[in-house]
């Protein structure tokens, strides 16, 4: 089989997910002496979060392309991503539900944050923003489940633009939440649960974070089959 970069520029990082043992993901990160990764901190709030930073100073993380913003993250937060790891890449979720809002005045960096495919519409307050930040998992999730939340993903990834990329997996089976059958998981058992991806590979940017709660082992796993995945024609 002939295999050629679909984009050659496509960088994919582990990830520090705090709906996870994330302690245990950042030690995995100082035994490997991995220097960069991409942060999840949505499941701490900000006491927590102060640990976590003591954390990765103290490990061997030189860098941090891409931080997921909490709803309750302050403005000097997002200063010392971009100072400390020289992040340039920030998503929200979309702010039409009361939850995902932003609780602080974060506009000094509206040019750097796009706004996440979640399960809800992207709204009106995309235009404030960089674009939309794919999260490839939610908007199969939508295509599987053929709702017009889906319709209206693909509409928005083809007039807008779009600077960063959540890979999260598919499950074969779909869970049942809060009556609603749902299939995008952070958490992978088989590597077959990335294959969907390539579908989406046209709308990818240049960062892709792995957006998954397994070990950081696991995570570049997942990486070498994505990167082996993406090269096939």
């Amino acid at each position: 089989m002939t295999k050629k970069p679909i984009n050659k520029q496509l960088e994919i990082y582990p990830s520090i997910t705090t709906t996870s043992d994330y302690q245990k993901q950042i030690k995995e990160i100082k035994e490997l002496a991995i220097d960069s990764v991409c942060l999840f901190p949505t499941g701490i709030d900000f006491p927590e979060r102060k640990k976590l930073y003591r954390l990765l100073e103290k490990s061997s993380v030189t860098e941090i392309p891409f931080v997921h913003i909490r709803h309750d993250m302050r403005e000097e937060e997002l200063d010392y991503f971009m100072k400390r790891f020289k992040t340039r890449l920030f998503n929200i979720h979309s702010q039409i539900h009361s939850s995902f809002r932003l609780e602080n005045d974060l506009s000094k960096y509206n040019k750097f944050i796009y706004v996440e495919t979640t399960r809800h519409p992207l709204d009106g307050t995309l235009y404030k923003y960089a674009g939309i930040c794919l999260d490839t998992a939610h908007v199969e999730n939508q295509r599987l489940k053929k709702t017009k939340v889906y319709e209206s993903f693909m509409q928005s990834l083809n007039k807008h633009p779009f600077g960063i990329t959540h890979i999260s997996a598919i499950a074969q089976n779909p869970r049942l939440e809060n009556g609603d059958v749902n299939y995008d998981e952070h958490k992978f058992k088989n590597l077959s649960e990335f294959n969907y991806v390539k579908s989406y590979a046209k709308y990818f940017s240049k960062i892709i974070a792995l957006e998954l709660e397994n070990s950081i082992h696991d995570q570049l796993k997942v990486k070498s089959y994505l990167e082996n995945l993406l090269s096939c024609n």
